[in-house]
């Protein structure tokens, strides 16, 4: 069974919690602990990097995180469709990257943005202000 964390507490996320909730008949505390811990801030620090350096390139987050996702190898070949190759990128989902993936993702994608993306802004201010925000680590 499984719950997550909502603005209200810990809510059933499938039918077996629903009904697990449903047969208690006390009101005793119920001792959990996370199956998948979860470091936001890191998540949240991630993301914001890639959104500042998607301002900087004058295209979306979107599509830098695919290029960062194609770079550190997190993609399938689907195969070919009238003569293109099709790739799916891999997602950066809570459920599909853990946080350990995570981090081994932004190690990798980090060394590529200095080496290669950070060039491409062409704008020093901003350059130096995903520069800045690549150095920082989340709280």
């Amino acid at each position: 069974m499984r719950f997550v964390i909502g603005k209200h507490g810990l809510r059933p996320f499938d039918k077996a919690a629903r009904d697990f909730l449903d047969s208690l008949t006390t009101t005793e505390p119920i001792e959990v602990e996370a199956l998948h811990p979860h470091d936001a801030a890191f998540r949240r620090h991630i993301f914001g990097v890639l959104e500042a350096l998607a301002d900087g390139l004058h295209t979306t987050p979107e599509v830098v995180r695919a290029k960062l996702l194609m770079s550190t190898g997190n993609f399938q070949l689907v195969g070919h469709v009238m003569g293109s190759t099709v790739i799916a990128v891999s997602s950066m989902s809570r459920s599909a990257m853990r946080d350990p993936e995570l981090r081994t993702f932004w190690d990798e994608a980090k060394t590529i943005i200095t080496d290669n993306m950070l060039a491409c802004i062409k704008d020093d201010a901003e350059r130096h202000r995903v520069e800045e925000l690549l150095s920082l680590e989340p709280a």
